[in-house]
């Protein structure tokens, strides 16, 4: 609210953002409810309404609503581009890339993740950087990328992040074998 008072909607939406998405993992709310009224204040608001989107789409898919993620992500990309937010852009790409890459579309999943990787090249965000990737070597079943990107995620203190990549291929290896 205080975002709200001193007349600055990014901030204001981001917060309200990030709370929804808490609700929406505490179980405590639909995405698409939580998420809607956002959105409708940052309408206009490219930036704003980019955050949200990604916002968005995370916690569908984390609900395992698809339908509307990829959409979201792309109009993600498109207002973050308009608004000059590479960041931004950079993750809607890498979740676009991520989508896709569980979808099976992998020459989309490629693409999305090179795109994700040149921007953040570009923006210095080590952490995506490094998820993207790891990403793309995963995908392109490349163990020398992969370790050299969780090499760089490990010497940017980023030890959280490796674990939960670690998880991750634990978990599709799993699931590969179970198939």
């Amino acid at each position: 609210r205080l975002w709200h008072l001193q007349g600055n909607l990014f901030e204001e939406v981001q917060s309200a953002s990030l709370a929804a998405s808490a609700a929406c993992r505490l179980h405590q709310s639909a995405p698409d409810n939580a998420f809607e009224p956002i959105l409708a204040r940052a309408e206009g608001q490219p930036a704003a309404e980019g955050l949200v989107l990604i916002n968005y789409a995370v916690e569908l898919e984390h609900a395992g609503q698809l339908t509307q993620v990829t959409d979201l992500l792309s109009r993600a990309a498109e207002h973050m581009t308009q608004s000059g937010n590479l960041n931004g852009v950079a993750i809607a790409a890498n979740n676009l890339g991520l989508r896709h890459h569980l979808d099976g579309n992998l020459v989309q999943a490629k693409h999305w993740y090179r795109e994700s990787i040149d921007l953040t090249i570009r923006t210095g965000d080590i952490r995506l950087l490094g998820l993207a990737l790891s990403n793309l070597s995963e995908l392109e079943a490349d163990l020398a990328g992969l370790e050299d990107a969780l090499m760089l995620l490990t010497e940017s203190g980023q030890s959280a992040t490796v674990e939960l990549i670690q998880r991750n291929l634990k978990a599709n290896l799993i699931a590969m074998r179970v198939s």
